[in-house]
């Protein structure tokens, strides 16, 4: 386990279980490693709110799932594509616990934004793949509001991007 507190981002392998599992069960691949931004931090405490950065489907250093939704990627890819925002997101959550999930007192809301024409109606079905994780992961600790947007374009050609409000116990 790291004990760099300058850490912004935690690999699977390094959370603590039971969630190391947990996470492994429902990831059968997931990111080793991921590019850290220069001019922003990719999440921020306020007291005991963690306040996430917009996440897009990164996987190592490459970004999967790029293009329009209905268009150029299907339904499913974009519910991937969720899923793979939100494993960044958790490990970005991660190493704001030092580790250790159980510090997740509750998931406060996430944001979704989906890359689609303007007649793409099924945004919220994209953004329940990132809900269903978050409830897996941490039960009724992983509830939470949500918005679930559509929008033209987002950064690196990503088809969806997910941020997030995470409240952690002292």
């Amino acid at each position: 386990m790291s004990t760099d507190s300058n850490r912004q981002w935690l690999p699977f392998s390094e959370v603590r279980q039971p969630f190391q599992a947990l996470l492994r069960a429902i990831y059968h691949e997931a990111p080793q490693n991921f590019v850290v931004p220069r001019h922003f931090k990719l999440s921020v405490r306020d007291g005991n709110l963690l306040w996430v950065s917009g996440q897009v489907p990164r996987f190592n250093h490459e970004i999967r799932h790029t293009g329009i939704v209905g268009q150029d990627i299907s339904l499913e890819q974009a519910q991937e594509a969720a899923r793979l925002c939100t494993a960044n997101f958790l490990s970005i959550v991660a190493a704001a616990c030092d580790g250790d999930l159980e510090r997740v007192e509750q998931v406060v809301r996430i944001t979704g934004y989906v890359r689609a024409p303007s007649d793409f109606g099924a945004q919220s079905e994209v953004i329940n793949a990132a809900s269903e994780v978050l409830v897996q992961v941490f039960g009724e600790r992983g509830q939470h509001a949500r918005s679930a947007i559509g929008v033209l374009s987002l950064p690196g050609g990503a088809a969806v991007e997910i941020e997030g409000v995470v409240r952690l116990r002292s």
